[in-house]
């Protein structure tokens, strides 16, 4: 029954910081920010079931992650967010003080998993959003999705629609994994921030999750082993469903999921560690 009560304290923590949004500019701001990024990379597919005079399925999701610097925008939004780890202001004193430090910190874990799950829950309903009227709900790919998986070219534009995609996954599947890989890399960079804010400083949190982002496009200007290689320790990349392919050139999807969920363990278990040596008057000087 103790037990029970301590997790209701900690849903609490997570839920009062969820309520905190509305009144956050930096939320504002980065509901803003995946609206018009979201919107620079469907344009040109609205441009092209216009001219086509063709509709597209709702499975445009996985494909914002499938290449390009449209997937450093959207993560560049999960940074914003974290940023501020561990989330301490004045209100938060009285918190601790209510809920016990240890609830206090598996709430604001549960917080960033949370967070992780509506933010690109959000971005798959833009994705439908931004492509009305031309949007159509199936259970397949459509001829659109496959056509522009052939050549990607729109006039001037080019977009990335990896055929590996469209043959290996169903619509279902591949939108279930991205949804899942997303959370899990985020999951992983929100904690990042939080643990490393917790021993230095914030802005070194930040550093460390931006280098991270910034990896899974370093790999485009190096050779092809070189980005093969580098795959390996780009979580950022594992949200790319098309590197999922045997032999040279792909990652194992058992790897990603492996070392995502490892590495949350491993967070989580430092983040719950430290909490031990933080007295309040530690807290306020965060």
């Amino acid at each position: 029954m103790h037990k029970n009560n301590d997790w209701r304290k900690s849903f609490r923590v997570c839920t009062q910081s969820i309520c905190k949004w509305r009144n956050d500019p930096r939320m504002w701001a980065v509901l803003i920010f995946l609206f018009v990024f979201a919107w620079t990379q469907l344009k040109t597919v609205r441009n092209f079931c216009m001219m086509q005079e063709l509709s597209i399925s709702n499975w445009y999701f996985p494909f914002f992650f499938s290449g390009g610097m449209v997937v450093v925008f959207f993560y560049l939004g999960i940074i914003l967010i974290f940023c501020n780890a561990p989330f301490v202001d004045n209100q938060q004193m009285y918190v601790i003080l209510r809920a016990g430090s240890k609830n206090w910190f598996r709430g604001k874990i549960l917080y960033i998993f949370i967070t992780c799950c509506i933010y690109f829950l959000l971005l798959y309903v833009i994705s439908i959003l931004e492509l009305i009227p031309y949007v159509g709900f199936s259970s397949q790919w459509e001829r659109i999705l496959e056509s522009l998986s052939v050549n990607g070219d729109v006039g001037i534009y080019i977009l990335t629609i990896p055929e590996e995609i469209i043959h290996n996954f169903s619509p279902v599947k591949a939108t279930l994994l991205c949804y899942l890989l997303n959370i899990l890399t985020a999951t992983f960079l929100g904690l990042l921030i939080f643990c490393v804010n917790l021993y230095k400083s914030q802005n070194f949190g930040v550093g460390i999750a931006l280098v991270i982002v910034l990896l899974s496009q370093v790999g485009k200007v190096l050779t092809v082993r070189a980005e093969w290689i580098l795959n390996y320790f780009s979580p950022v990349s594992w949200t790319n469903l098309s590197i999922y392919k045997k032999g040279f050139g792909g990652v194992p999807m058992a790897y990603a999921f492996t070392m995502l969920l490892t590495g949350i363990l491993v967070l989580i278990l430092l983040i719950m560690h430290r909490q031990k040596e933080y007295s309040i008057e530690a807290m306020e000087e965060i």
